[in-house]
């Protein structure tokens, strides 16, 4: 069975941190209950194996780990990606003007759960807010974004 980090972890002689897959064998079988249970490490799914890592539809999954033991995983296309990492590197105020033009709800959460800064977490929470209360609702969860203008862009941008 091969697992993922979820926290840092020290496993025969090796430090994996967290979102490194762990090699067949390196968790023994008596060890694996307790360190699922304590969060180190989640089962990786056989489906979803190092050599496929995007969908049909050219979306790629990142999974999302919060707090609790349970994460979420979201689907975002190469461009919604580039997005979200561009504005992670922007200053806070720049970013916050940023996200205010984003439609896609996916990149709202990936920059809720994985940027730490008050202001970016805050801005996203707005948006998200804003679309759940607009009339187009949550289009970009469902891969059916509309531009701005309303014509439609396919990719949640």
């Amino acid at each position: 069975m091969q697992y993922v980090c979820r926290k840092r972890l020290t496993a025969g002689g090796m430090v994996y941190h967290a979102g490194a897959i762990l090699p067949d064998g390196v968790i023994l079988p008596e060890r694996s209950g307790k360190l699922l249970k304590s969060g180190y490490i989640a089962e990786l799914d056989q489906g979803a194996g190092q050599d496929k890592r995007e969908t049909a539809d050219g979306k790629v999954p990142v999974a999302l780990f919060g707090g609790t033991d349970r994460g979420i995983t979201v689907l975002l296309s190469p461009k919604e990606l580039n997005l979200a990492f561009s504005i992670m590197q922007m200053n806070a105020e720049d970013s916050g003007k940023a996200i205010a033009d984003i439609t896609s709800e996916n990149v709202l959460v990936l920059l809720h759960a994985a940027d730490s800064r008050k202001k970016v977490k805050e801005a996203a929470k707005k948006q998200a807010d804003k679309l759940i209360s607009g009339a187009g609702g949550l289009n970009g969860a469902m891969g059916e974004s509309k531009a701005a203008d309303g014509s439609p862009n396919g990719d949640g941008v």
